[in-house]
């Protein structure tokens, strides 16, 4: 009996560390609720931005950091428009 306990506690933690080594937990960030005047088109704007910084990081080009700068004003402009409207 302790020889098969010895052995399936042996096999679970080889198994284990194995898998942790080759084959991680992947982590990620879950964002919180969202604000009751976010749009999906405000929601798309902001996903956008997000690719383009992604993109900028990847390459630090010119071009790539214009786009990144033309979509926060963007989001800016309509953000400001969208949240005039919700609290006037």
């Amino acid at each position: 009996m302790a020889y098969t306990e010895e052995s399936v506690w042996a096999f679970h933690h080889l198994f284990n560390n194995v898998v942790s080594e080759h084959a991680p937990v992947k982590r990620f960030h879950i964002r919180g609720g969202h604000v009751p005047y976010m749009t999906p088109e405000w929601r798309r704007a902001i996903r956008l931005r997000n690719r383009l910084w992604k993109k900028y990081m990847r390459q630090h080009s010119e071009s790539s950091w214009s786009d990144y700068k033309k979509q926060i004003l963007a989001i800016l402009l309509s953000t400001n428009s969208k949240l005039n409207k919700v609290f006037d």
